[in-house]
């Protein structure tokens, strides 16, 4: 979440429009909703798939997605980005926990 504070100092505010309404506490919302939902199908995949298999996927996803975002042009691309960051880090800290778990 801290990378939305520091571009919006920085004046991403004025690039993709996000200054008007709640743009930015829709764009910081957003983030939150499939980090929740995603949590528990997240930890069901990961006994199926494999630990390290899971974990790699979401780290390359969650990075993609943070790079994609840095192309972003308008607002509603970086209320997908954060969805899509959300829905990859909602199985990233469990599945580490799991994994040390079975260690």
């Amino acid at each position: 979440m801290q990378q939305l504070s520091v571009a919006r100092i920085a004046g991403m505010e004025q690039d993709l429009g996000i200054e008007k309404g709640d743009r930015y506490s829709i764009a910081l919302l957003i983030f939150f909703i499939p980090y929740f939902i995603l949590e528990i199908p997240s930890n069901l995949i990961i006994r199926r798939v494999g630990a390290a298999r899971w974990l790699a996927f979401l780290s390359f996803a969650w990075g993609v997605s943070i790079m994609g975002g840095a192309f972003a042009k308008h607002w509603g691309v970086i209320v997908v980005v954060r969805a899509l960051v959300g829905a990859f880090e909602a199985g990233f800290f469990p599945g580490c926990l799991y994994l040390i778990s079975v260690w």
